[in-house]
């Protein structure tokens, strides 16, 4: 059997051998006994990398982003904040309904944002709110046949004109600002979105809502189907975000990536926030098992 997978964890699970591949040549292979993921890591990407770093304590900020219909979702300024859940738990449907694009899944109703009461029924007034989202579809985050310049402009013409004129300087700065920061490869702002590896075209979508200047992120499974590097990358935007007072808020269905980066998790069933465990008083990957097989009491 010949498996690929961006899933180390898995790998020295399920390999009795492992090939490295970078740019296309075999650049190095282990036997079971020698697998270690912080080498795997190494040889995938050419340099050391810290993928498991996981966040120190942060005081918790003001809430950011909340929501009558669920209690237990208080995402805070300064921290981020993870969804957990089961195929089908409502964790993807919670964040496009606090996006304005969907009507179905968790019940989020109205919302607050930094204090105002908010009611999005549609992804412009969500942005017009201040909330952003990375979805876990990446096509859906991007103008695939448009440039990087072009997406990451896209959600922010109030912010650099108008429809009539566009300050064409200060977009071309932020816009190679943005590209220098995120490490965008190539670092072409005319090159089009399409011919993007998917961690750096997931870049630009994060990309756009950081020239936006948001309150809150919202992230469907952001790092599912790129390569460890983009990954590690995202991590530390994500990290960055919440440092520089944002609030972020994201879904991932790997456990690892959850302890690694959340302040606070949030586990999901059957539509509902079932618990509320904090870094440092209760967060555990037994605790978040724990929460997701318990059986839900009637209302």
């Amino acid at each position: 059997m010949l498996y690929v997978s961006h899933r180390l964890d898995e790998i020295p699970v399920i390999a009795d051998r492992c090939t490295v591949m970078r740019d296309g040549r075999v650049v190095a292979a282990f036997a079971r006994e020698r697998l270690r993921i912080a080498d795997l890591v190494a040889q995938m990407t050419g340099r050391v990398l810290d993928v498991e770093q996981a966040p120190g304590s942060r005081a918790p900020g003001e809430v950011v982003l909340e929501s009558a219909a669920l209690p237990e979702l208080k995402v805070q300024a300064g921290r981020v904040t993870g969804l957990a859940g089961l195929l089908g738990s409502g964790t993807s449907q919670l964040l496009r309904r606090l996006f304005g694009a969907s009507k179905s899944g968790p019940a989020a109703g109205p919302v607050r944002v930094r204090g105002r009461d908010v009611r999005v029924r549609h992804p412009a007034e969500a942005i017009a709110a201040g909330i952003g989202m990375v979805p876990n579809e990446r096509a859906l985050g991007l103008v695939l046949g448009h440039s990087v310049r072009d997406n990451i402009v896209l959600p922010n013409l109030k912010r650099f004109g108008g429809l009539w004129r566009m300050d064409e300087r200060a977009i071309d700065r932020v816009v190679r600002e943005l590209i220098a920061a995120l490490d965008l490869r190539p670092g072409d702002p005319d090159a089009p979105v399409r011919s993007l590896s998917g961690g750096n075209q997931q870049k630009v979508v994060i990309a756009k809502w950081l020239a936006a200047r948001i309150d809150v992120l919202l992230l469907d499974e952001p790092t599912q189907g790129i390569d460890v590097a983009a990954k590690a990358h995202i991590h530390r935007l994500m990290r960055r975000l919440a440092d520089e007072g944002g609030a972020v808020l994201f879904a991932s269905s790997d456990m690892r990536e959850l302890l690694s980066l959340a302040d606070t998790v949030l586990p999901m069933r059957d539509q509902r926030i079932v618990a509320r465990l904090e870094r440092g008083a209760g967060l555990s990957e037994q605790a978040v098992h724990d929460a997701l097989a318990q059986r839900l009491e009637a209302a």
